[in-house]
């Protein structure tokens, strides 16, 4: 409640028209041509099919309505409902996933097709919501609608033939948006066990919890061991609340080098969920494309020249842009 009441706030700062908090903001957006926007945009569409083709895993028989577990307001619609009854949804949300990502990554129609895949996506969220938890697809979905304010048919590809102002703009926005969402994300995370626990969470090494919890599942049995060690627990408890309160601030840096020594302890955070409780949040793990050097691997690949970016743009955000990305952050 408190965040969707600080949503007229948030949408006026940044569509202001001195753009001050925007400016501000726009002074950690990395430098990205739009060669770079291409390479990422095929790096992105091949890791969501990736996503997408591990996901697969709705039951090909019928599922009666008043087995429906979700009944959030977002998701309690009569068409989720009929889909999350229907067996075999997925036969025809992967394939048709698959085929609008390979258009998009190609760049052959990229931000229509982007946004319907978006569509499809959305929908079958809500289905699988029906059956059981998308903790792994909550912040992934919700970032890749802020990413549809992207300009993806600007990148030189199939759709560079109808692109507007090729290579006319920075588009570090792009990878500077995903950043952003995993930083609240992970922020949100600590504020939450502080809020529930205080510092015992940290003291009392609460990990060890999770990790007992979580040990059947696990790949490797280092989780009971790290449990079994009080020191080892209070270490791996502060550190989580390190990594997940100070991830944020990469957002103010645009040095690439920066950026990526905050990605790695956020990568480990993950890297750990998955050997100590058996957690796969690939989704999340797509996210994280958001820090490789695309910008330099663009300069290897075309040159200084392929690559420029002519000037710095701020957040292109307009009122109702704004808006949208507000919301988003709520969410």
């Amino acid at each position: 409640k408190p965040a969707f009441a600080a949503l007229p706030a948030v949408a006026l700062l940044l569509a202001s028209p001195r753009r001050w908090f925007a400016a501000a903001l726009s002074r950690g957006i990395p430098d990205l041509s739009a060669a770079g926007l291409a390479l990422y945009r095929v790096a992105l569409a091949v890791a969501l099919m990736a996503a997408i083709l591990e996901y697969a895993d709705l039951p090909d028989t019928p599922f009666p309505r008043e087995l429906h577990r979700s009944y959030d307001w977002f998701a309690n619609w009569d068409w989720v409902h009929a889909l999350a009854s229907h067996p075999a949804v997925e036969q025809w949300t992967t394939p048709v996933s698959l085929v609008l990502l390979g258009m998009f990554g190609a760049g052959l129609l990229a931000r229509p097709s982007y946004l319907v895949f978006l569509c499809v996506l959305t929908a079958h969220v809500f289905v699988v919501l029906q059956h059981k938890s998308a903790h792994d697809w909550g912040l992934p979905l919700v970032t890749l609608w802020g990413l549809a304010l992207v300009p993806w048919g600007d990148a030189p590809g199939v759709g560079t033939l109808t692109g507007r102002n090729p290579g006319q703009e920075n588009y570090g926005f792009a990878v500077w948006f995903p950043g952003l969402m995993i930083g609240l994300a992970f922020a949100a995370a600590a504020v939450a066990k502080l809020d529930s626990s205080g510092i015992e969470w940290v003291t009392g090494g609460a990990v060890k919890y999770h990790f007992i919890e979580d040990a059947p599942s696990a790949p490797t049995d280092w989780g009971l061991a790290v449990a079994g060690n009080e020191a080892a627990a209070v270490a791996m408890s502060a550190g989580a609340i390190v990594v997940e309160a100070l991830f944020i601030l990469h957002i103010f840096f645009r040095s690439a080098w920066v950026r990526f020594m905050f990605a790695v302890p956020g990568l480990l955070l993950l890297v750990g969920f998955r050997v100590l409780q058996g957690v796969l949040w690939t989704q999340w793990w797509v996210l994280f494309l958001c820090f490789v050097r695309w910008q330099g691997v663009a300069r290897r690949l075309f040159g200084r020249a392929g690559a420029a970016v002519p000037h710095r743009m701020a957040l292109p955000l307009g009122p109702a842009p704004a808006t949208v990305v507000a919301v988003l952050i709520a969410i």
